[in-house]
C-alpha cells in the first residue's frame, strides 16, 4: 500500500512511487552539492504555478543526464508540460520540504539508500550483517552483487569497512533494480563520478558469465532464475562467496 504522503504525488501509484524516488535523489543531490539547488530553494515557500513546476523539471532532468536510471523516461514523460497538470504541487512541495528536513546529506549513505527503498516500496530481505562484518577486505577487493540486491548488501559492506575502496559491480535484472543500484552507487561514491561498468544489466546466466571475475561475490536477493547457490556462484567466477 502506497503511504499517503507519497499517493498524493500522482493519481497513478506506481509512477507516485518513482517520483518520489526521482524527487528523493533530486533533494539529496542538491544538499550535497552535486547538482544545482532548483527543488530545495523554493520547497518552502512558492509551491504553486508554472515557476515551481518548471523548476521540479529542471532539477529532475539534471539529475537524469547524470544518471538516467534514477529518474526514468516515464517520470520524465509526467513533468513534461503537457502533462504536469496531473502532479499535485503542493504534495510535491511538502514532501521535497519534508525529505530537505531529515538533512540525509549528514547521515551515513545507508539512511538515504533505504529512503530510497521506501519511496519505491521494495521489500528487501534482512541482510546477515554478521558475515559481512567478518570478511576480509583489502583496498582494492573486488566485489560483485548478485541482481536484484539493489546494492543494498553492497552498501552495508561499505559502512563496516571504511577502508574498502568500494570497488564494486552491482547487477540488475528489473528497472527497480537498476534504480536502486544505480543509487547505491552514487551514495557510496559521493556523487555521480562513476567509473563505467560499476552497474550491470544482466538477464541470463550467460550475461552473468561475460562478466570480470570478482574478488568477492555477495549472492543476496538472487532473481530466480539464477539457480542454486553453486551455480550462481560458478557463473559469477568468483575467488570467494558469501550469502547474505
Amino acid at each position: 500500500m502506497t503511504p499517503e504522503f507519497i499517493a498524493r504525488l500522482h493519481p497513478d501509484a506506481s509512477t507516485a512511487r518513482r517520483l518520489a524516488f526521482a524527487l528523493m535523489c533530486g533533494v539529496v543531490a542538491e544538499a550535497h552539492g552535486w547538482i544545482p539547488g532548483h527543488l530545495t530553494n523554493r520547497a518552502s515557500s512558492d509551491t504553486q504555478g508554472a515557476s515551481f513546476g518548471d523548476a521540479l523539471a529542471l532539477s529532475l532532468h539534471t539529475v537524469s543526464l547524470h544518471a538516467p536510471a534514477l529518474v526514468g523516461g516515464d517520470i520524465l514523460d509526467a513533468i513534461s508540460v503537457p502533462k504536469r497538470h496531473t502532479i499535485d504541487d503542493r504534495a510535491c512541495g511538502d514532501y521535497i520540504a519534508w525529505v530537505g528536513a531529515q538533512h540525509l546529506e549528514q547521515e551515513e549513505p545507508l539512511v538515504a539508500y533505504e529512503l530510497g527503498v521506501l519511496a519505491l516500496g521494495i521489500e528487501l530481505p534482512g541482510v546477515m550483517l554478521r558475515s559481512l562484518r567478518e570478511v576480509r577486505l583489502d583496498v582494492d577487493t573486488t566485489v560483485c552483487e548478485t541482481p536484484d540486491g539493489g546494492g543494498y548488501a553492497t552498501a552495508f559492506l561499505s559502512s563496516m569497512h571504511p577502508h574498502w575502496g568500494k570497488r564494486a559491480v552491482l547487477c540488475a535484472s528489473t528497472d527497480d533494480g537498476e534504480r536502486l543500484s544505480l543509487w547505491a552507487s552514487v551514495l557510496l561514491h559521493g556523487g555521480f563520478a562513476i567509473e563505467p561498468g560499476r552497474l550491470i544489466r544482466t538477464t541470463s546466466m550467460q550475461d552473468i558469465r561475460n562478466l570480470p571475475a570478482c574478488d568477492l561475490l555477495l549472492i543476496y536477493n538472487p532473481a530466480s532464475w539464477m539457480g542454486d547457490v553453486r551455480a550462481i556462484r560458478d557463473a559469477f567466477r568468483a575467488t570467494w562467496a558469501i550469502l547474505v
